[in-house]
């Protein structure tokens, strides 16, 4: 089967660098500062955070900590990136 979110993908991934993602660290948490170890992006802002630290902030609160906007364990999606701390 195939997974829900590709059918989104490109449009997400174009919205993502349509809002200047490259002009943010991709080495430290947009939330906490901390060196990433497993990072997601978020399709709705283009941050990128640590994925238990925002997911632990998404369950209590349901938004994006530095934008305000609605967010869901839905609306992250997982990086790859090589050399990640």
């Amino acid at each position: 089967p195939q997974n829900p979110k590709t059918p989104n993908m490109r449009k997400d991934l174009n919205y993502i660098n349509n809002i200047g993602y490259n002009k943010m660290s991709v080495t430290n948490c947009a939330l906490s500062g901390l060196p990433l170890k497993q990072p997601v992006v978020s399709i709705k802002s283009g941050h990128i955070f640590e994925k238990s630290i925002i997911e632990k902030h998404v369950s209590n609160t349901g938004q994006c900590p530095i934008t305000g906007v609605d967010l869901s364990p839905n609306d992250l999606i997982e990086l790859k990136v090589e050399g990640a701390c």
